[in-house]
Order: structure tokens, then sequence, then C-alpha cells
């Protein structure tokens, strides 16, 4: 004899009865389950009591005689399932799905229930109609399958269990102890308080997340406000408050249409596109305003911010220097400066002192005695230290592009110019220094400009005519006697007193010889990585070296010596083979003949001749001549490099490409056309190899960013002295 029998609408529910009962009645209590996915009519036998899922159950029960009690389970929910919905925001469209209207509506009143009663929670179920507008969240008990595919998130709160009601019934009729119902209505409230703790967490959750959000937007020097698609005030940061001249507490609710246009408003929550920077008048102000829609669970909201004008401008011209500038910043200090030799210690003492105040500086020293390194270690050591360091080569410049440098230009200045103008050096170093190289080479014009922004201490723009304010420190640099230049009347005497207040000299390294083997220990780790052991013959042939080239050809010397070397033995060998004996007049570069023949080389129709052919090894290949203040050991490692490479006409033919821009910048396809012209068929990729190996060896490099590449001094002066003839 059976004493209960359930029935099921789903196997789901079926699983979920039959768990919950076992667990409920005594084991001498007989239960037999169905569900209608199995079986088409139930026999209910001499049964007792008949438990069904929902009314619909009833039309497959068959009775023989026998009366049972028929009773149709009160449902619940798993409290421990609702957890997410708390997470919504109030007011949130919510489509409750289940199999049929009655149990939809019940479902809805259930989660209503417990405690979700803030959202609007509207029953479906298979052939009813979707309200409008069509909800995008549902939730469901164990039924996802039947949600519309227009529902973006759904959440199942699992099959719904019987309720303890239910559970008393079944056990009074039976006759049986309510125990079990005790334990399961205690197993319900622990479910329920579980909750209630997990609300009462996401609460102080989303308390804390409101208090960080606050703290971000009050953060914010613009004024952000939220509203709804009414319009109406939901959020606003304390900024926006005191724009609109509301107290914050008392802003929400107030109508965004006393302060900005309701027709912009409109359009931009209609079509979704931002009205951005509208300028328009707040209480007697001028402000930059954005507005963006976005949309949120219960609905669009408008995100208005705004800036006063005065802020962007300001914004707009840090933001030039810093898009014009790249890495402005000094990279040395006074450690770096390598020696002991009372020489260069005396150099150091004074720079020091020097950059103690904001005066102007010059710096003279021959070439590669390091100009630049003693000008970054001034900066870093100056008042001025946090500004901008900006350094440039006047010489490197052709005299037309100097003063649009040097001061920068408007937008249309003349032919090739950036839309948007420049700004030139001295802007870029406003409130910092500016370090000027091979000054001497500057031609009149731009000496008289360059004057008038030293006495006043205000530029010009090319094209322009608004005066702009700058505070900018000058550290002139050249390698020629300046004086000299004043009384040959190359340069302005009045600039000259200008620049020169403070003048400073850097020794040359014939001068210090005892720097030697600290340079050449700081050099070899530099390229190497590691010491290695140079004889002392090795080192006093270095020290005896007079080295027109200073710091930079020994730099030079000991990077091609270590380049060429597989082991320590080679790169000792090749200092060794590339050092003169004292006395000589240039090294002995391999491959090469004696320095004699290196100035000078006769051409014939703009070629070597044949003893200038001889002299690289290889027909056509070009020799330089040296200008006197040349390094010889550097150029021609230089060259030696370029004819060892197999594709020396690929290589002269880029360094001309290059040389014929007049200094400005060349990027690699604007290149790879002008090597067509002349024969060369190379692609980007090759060009771009090129003028990698042509950058390694000193005589390319780099432009900040994407905007190419271009000739360092020495390839400057060898295009110059030579490949452009």
């Amino acid at each position: 004899m059976t004493d209960l029998i359930f029935v099921t609408k789903s196997q789901e529910t079926y699983d979920v009865f039959d768990r919950q009962l076992k667990a409920f009645l005594p084991e001498h209590i007989s239960v037999k389950g169905f569900s209608l996915d199995a079986v088409e009519s139930v026999d209910c036998g001499e049964a007792k009591v008949v438990l069904l899922s929902s009314a619909d159950c009833r039309k497959v029960l068959r009775f023989r005689g026998s009366d049972p009690k028929v009773l149709v389970s009160r449902r619940t929910l798993d409290p421990s399932r609702l957890g997410p919905l708390f997470t919504l925001e109030p007011k949130t469209n919510v489509l409750v799905v289940n199999n049929a209207e009655d149990v939809s509506r019940e479902t809805a009143q259930l989660i209503a229930a417990f405690g979700l009663d803030m959202l609007n929670l509207i029953p479906w179920w298979p052939g009813a109609v979707l309200t409008k507008p069509r909800p995008t969240i549902a939730v469901t008990p164990g039924l996802p399958g039947i949600v519309p595919g227009s529902i973006a998130t759904v959440y199942d709160v699992g099959t719904r269990p019987i309720d303890a009601s239910s559970l008393v019934e079944v056990g009074l009729v039976l006759g049986i102890s309510l125990d079990g119902i005790a334990k399961e209505n205690a197993s319900n409230y622990q479910g329920v308080v579980r909750v209630i703790r997990e609300q009462a967490d996401l609460f102080r959750r989303v308390d804390s997340a409101r208090n960080d959000l606050e703290a971000i937007l009050d953060s914010v020097h613009d004024a952000v406000i939220m509203a709804d698609e009414d319009l109406r005030i939901h959020t606003l940061n304390t900024t926006a408050a005191l724009v609109l001249g509301l107290d914050r507490s008392a802003g929400a609710g107030r109508r965004l249409t006393e302060w900005f246009p309701a027709a912009i408003m409109a359009q931009v929550l209609r079509t979704g596109v931002a009205e951005v920077d509208r300028v328009q008048e707040i209480k007697g102000k001028r402000f930059v305003v954005t507005f963006r829609a976005t949309s949120r669970g219960t609905g669009q909201r408008l995100i208005v911010t705004a800036r006063e004008s005065r802020a962007v401008e300001k914004a707009r011209g840090a933001l030039v220097r810093a898009i014009y500038s790249g890495n402005r910043t000094a990279r040395y200090v006074f450690e770096d400066i390598i020696g002991e030799s009372p020489a260069i210690k005396r150099a150091i003492r004074n720079a020091k002192r020097l950059a103690m105040s904001s005066t102007n500086v010059f710096i003279q020293g021959e070439t590669g005695t390091g100009k630049e390194l003693f000008a970054h270690a001034i900066h870093n050591a100056s008042p001025m230290r946090n500004g901008p360091f900006v350094a440039h080569n006047i010489a490197a410049l052709p005299e037309q592009l100097v003063q649009s440098e040097l001061f920068g230009y408007e937008s249309g200045a003349f032919t090739g110019a950036r839309r948007e103008g420049k700004a030139g050096l001295f802007e870029l170093a406003d409130k910092g220094t500016l370090f000027l190289d091979e000054i001497a080479d500057m031609s009149p014009s731009v000496q008289v400009s360059l004057l008038r922004v030293l006495q006043e201490r205000e530029i010009t723009r090319v094209g322009g005519s608004a005066l702009i304010p700058v505070n900018v420190r000058v550290i002139a640099a050249s390698n020629q006697d300046l004086s000299g230049a004043v009384r040959e009347g190359r340069f302005r005497r009045d600039l000259y007193y200008r620049l020169c207040a403070f003048p400073m000299r850097i020794p040359p390294l014939r001068e210090r010889p005892e720097d030697v083997p600290l340079l050449l220990k700081h050099f070899v780790m530099k390229y190497l990585k590691r010491l290695v052991r140079v004889d002392e013959a090795t080192v006093k042939r270095m020290m005896d070296w007079h080295w027109p080239g200073n710091v930079r050809e020994l730099e030079e010397l000991v990077r091609y010596s270590v380049s060429m070397a597989d082991d320590d033995s080679e790169v000792v060998a090749n200092l060794r083979k590339l050092m003169p004996l004292a006395g000589t007049a240039t090294m002995d570069i391999p491959a090469l003949p004696e320095a004699r023949n290196l100035v000078g080389v006769p051409r014939v129709n703009g070629e070597a001749d044949a003893e200038g052919k001889a002299l690289c090894g290889q027909p056509g290949f070009p020799h330089v001549p040296l200008a006197p203040d040349d390094t010889a050991g550097v150029a021609n490692r230089a060259l030696e490099s370029i004819r060892r490479s197999g594709r020396s006409d690929e290589l002269v033919a880029v360094l001309k490409a290059i040389g014929e821009r007049s200094g400005r910048s060349t990027g690699r396809s604007s290149l790879a056309a002008a090597l067509a012209g002349s024969g060369f068929d190379l692609t980007p990729g090759q060009v771009r190899h090129r003028l990698r190996y042509l950058g390694e060896i000193g005589l390319v490099k780099a432009v900040r960013g994407r905007s190419g590449s271009t000739l360092t001094d020495l390839g400057w002066r060898l295009v110059q002295h030579h490949l452009s003839r």
C-alpha cells in the first residue's frame, strides 16, 4: 500500500519534490512519485494523500474506488538563490517567467514577499504579450528555456520547493510527527537569515561604492551632472553644485533646462550622439560643455560635463607643449661626468657655481668634449631643474628653418606649415633650460631675433603677431672661439655679452690624459657589459695620443673595437691595432691607407679617381675629405663599416637622399620613393634596415615619435663635404 503519491509537471520539479519529501517523511511512510514528462495517467490506488505540483496535474489522476486526500502544493522559493536580484536598481523592469499564468503571478508575489518589492515585477508565461518598454532582465524558477530570446540577462532562482504549510497538511493527513516540518522551516529560516545578511553586506558595499564614486567625482575639476530621461538631476559633484549655484543635497530633482538648452539635451537622448565642446555662459562665466547619453537598467541617463573656458585654454597650452616636447628632461648630473684630473674637476667646480643662478651660460669646448653633458648637469643642479630641458644644434638646421624652430610658427605661415601651427623651442623650454649648440653658426638675422628674446623675455611666432612671454635660461655652446667671431664681425657683440656673461671652458682630452684609463673602463663596460684587461703599453699609447675628437673619439674607438671582436683578447688587439704610435698624425684604420690620403681625394667627373677608389677597396665608393675639426678616426671607422657591409652603394644613396631634405626628417616611404628615382628598388622595410645600420655607425638618428630619420652631425658633415657634390 502506498501512503503518498506526488505528481509533478516536469522532471526537474519531480527531483526537488522527491528530495524534499524523503527528508521530511519517516521511513515507514511509503512514497511514489510521477512526472508528466514520463506518464500520461496516474493510478491513485489506495493512497491516503495525493500531492500535486500544480492544479494542471489533477487531469491525469485515475481513482479505483478510493478517495484519497488530493492536495495542490503551495510552492516557495529558495531564498539563497535570490541574492543577485538585490543588486538591481529600484524600479528596474524584471520579467518573471513561468510555464503558466497562475504560477507566474504566484512566483512574482513570492519574489516581492522576500523583500524585492522595489522591483517592477512583470509576470509572463508562454503565449503572453511582452509589455513595452520590453524588459532586458528576467527571473525564472528553473525554466530558462522558455525565456524570450530578446532578454539579455536571465537569473535562474531554481525550481520552487514545497512550502512548509503544504508539508504540514501532508503530515496531518498521514498522522505523523511535525518534527520534520520544524526542521524544514528551520532550514528555510536559515536561508532567509542568510539572504538578509547578504543583503545587509550588499547594502554596505553599495554604500561604500557610492561614497567612493562621490569622492572620485569631487576630485574632478570639471562639473559633472547625471540626469534622468526627464532631464531631472540625479547626481552632481561639488564643482557642479558651485557652478549651478545649488546646495548639493537639494540639487536632486531640479530640471537641467534651468541652465542648459532643452532642445540640445533632448536630441542627445533621442539620437545617442554626443554634443561635444559646446561653449555657453552659466551665471556670467563661459564654460565648455559636453552632453552624452548612456543607457542603464533603469533607462537612459544624460551625463553633462562643464569646464570653465580659462581652464580649457590653460590645459590646451600644456597639451601643445607636451605634444611637441616629447621627453624634455635632462638625463645627466655632475656625477655622470667621468674624470679625476685637476682640469676636469676645475670645470665641474665652475659649472656647479654657474648652476646656482638662472643667468645665461656659455660653454666653450672642442668637438666631443661633452658640452651637452655639462648642460644637462647644470640644468639638473639649477633652480629651474623642475622645468623642461630642450637641446638643439643650430648648425644642423638650414638657415630658412632656424627662425621657425626657435620661435615656432602659426598656421599657414609658409608652404608646408602644419595646419595647427607649431610651438618653438623657446615655448617648449618655458620655465626651464634651452641648450643651443654650435651657436657661432647662427646667421645675423637669427642673432637679432635671439638678442631681442633674451632682452624682452618674449617671442613672436613666425606668421603671428601675439607676444608670448617666456621664462627660459639659455645655455649656449660652441667649439669655436666666439670672441674671435666677434672681432671678425661674424657674431654680434651685444649678443655675445648677453650669452657670455658667465663663460666656462671644458678642457680637451689631451689636457687631462690621466682620465683616459677611467673613460676606457667606462666605455668598455658600456658596450661589452664587462671589463677586460688592457695592457699598460696600449693604455700608455692611448694617454699619449692627442685625441682631436676628444671623448667622443675615444668612445667610438672602444665601440668599434668591441663590435669587431669575438672575444676579450680581440677587443684589446683591436684597441692596440687602431691606436697610433706617439707622435704620428692619425690612427691606423684597417684596409684604409695612411692619413695623408684622407683629405682632398682627387675627383674626376664627380667620382673618386683610381687612387680614391683604391682607398676603400671598392669601385666608385666615395671617400670623404674631412673638415679640419672632424675626427678622422670616427669618420674612417664609419666608412670602413659601410665598405664591409656589402651594400655600400645603397647606404651612400640613403645618406644622399636624407641630406637632400635639408635637415628635415624623412620617413621610410618617402626615402624609398626618392631612392627609386635614383635607380635603387628598395621597399620601406629594406630602407628601415639600411637606416638602422647607418644609425649604429653614428651617421643617422631617428626623430622621436613617427617623424622619420635625419642625419647626425657627423653624417650631415660627410654629406655636405662630399656626397652632395
